[in-house]
Formats: structure tokens, sequence, C-alpha cells
């Protein structure tokens, strides 16, 4: 059970967050359960609005970081994160094939190149191993530095919402693997890195 409950539907809510529930609605991320909980808060509101802006509208490609999204959400354990999957990353081609193979990142199929290192950068931050110079240079070899200060926001804004999700209670591991249960084994992958 959530450990905090989202706002029903009921609720008069302002303008922003009608919109803010109404894109989480038709854009599937930020998650619409997540987002009911968030705007109960005004800094929710303005993390969702942050959330929005990095998600869709930043430097980076949404492909990649719907990809980078869903496997730091899985190895931080966050049923909710990882089973979201927005409108447009599905037709960005987020398939469930892709994101099984992240066992293997250097041998998925589906994966391009700067995905792959945007995911080798992913698996060092959560990692925490990092700070390490060949680890800039492999990212200066497919991003600018632009796009590496994106990817570094993303995957700390990433890790932590998802921990935060994690505590909320929103969606369990047990019901995410009751409706998709392939995602337990996306979790487990993760977690091996």
């Amino acid at each position: 059970m959530a450990r905090i409950a989202a706002l029903d539907g009921e609720t008069a809510t302002s303008d922003d967050v009608a919109r803010i529930l109404e894109f989480a609605d038709q854009a599937r991320a930020p998650d619409p359960r997540m987002a009911r909980v968030l705007v109960r808060s005004p800094a929710g509101v303005e993390f969702i609005k942050y959330w929005i802006r990095l998600l869709y509208e930043a430097a980076l490609p949404h492909r990649l970081k719907e990809i980078v999204r869903i496997y730091l959400s899985a190895a931080e354990g966050c049923a909710y994160c990882t089973s979201v999957r927005s409108t447009l990353g599905r037709e960005a081609g987020v398939t469930d094939e892709l994101l099984l193979g992240l066992d293997d990142v250097e041998g998925n199929p589906h994966l391009s190149e700067r995905e792959r290192a945007a995911l080798r950068f992913a698996r060092r931050f959560k990692s925490n191993t990092a700070d390490d110079d060949a680890v800039f240079d492999d990212l200066r070899q497919y991003f600018s530095d632009e796009e590496i200060l994106e990817l570094g926001l993303f995957c700390g804004t990433v890790s932590g919402i998802g921990a935060f999700a994690k505590l909320l209670k929103v969606v369990s591991w047990d019901e995410v693997c009751e409706l998709q249960p392939d995602l337990a084994r996306l979790r487990d992958i993760a977690a091996e890195h």
C-alpha cells in the first residue's frame, strides 16, 4: 500500500496541476500514479515540471533517456519506475526485447553506439565508479559536453527519484511482476551489474 495517498480525481486542482496530470495521462511518463502523489506538494509540482523538461525537451534524444531511465530504475529496485514506458519511448522502439537484452549491453542489437555509451556511464554512475577519466573519454566519443552534463543530471535525477518512489510504495514489484512477469528478469539483470 502506498505510503502517501494520491490526489483523488474529486479534489480541485490548479491549472498547473491539471496540465501536469493531463500530460502524465497522455505521455505515460511521468507515470500518472506517481504524478498524483507528487502534485500534493508545491515542490512536487515544480519537480514534475523540471522532470518533463529534462525527459522531453533537452538535447539528448528521448529514446536514449528512456532506456537509461528504465535501466537505472530497475537497478534501484524501483518497480514503479521500471514498469513505466512513455508513449514516445514506445513509439521510438523501446521494446521489451530491447530492455530484456540489457544484460548484454555491448551485444544488444537493439542499441546504438551512443545508447551503449550512455548505459556504460549509467552502470558506472549507479555503482559509484564513474570518477575516472577513461569514463569521460568514452563519453566524449559520442556526446558533446552539453550532452554529458545532461546525461549526468539525468542519471542523478533518476537515481534520486527512483529511490524515493521505491520508499513511497506507489507500486510494488509483486504488482508489476503480476502484470509484466518479464520485468522481474530486468530487475535481476540490473541488480547484477
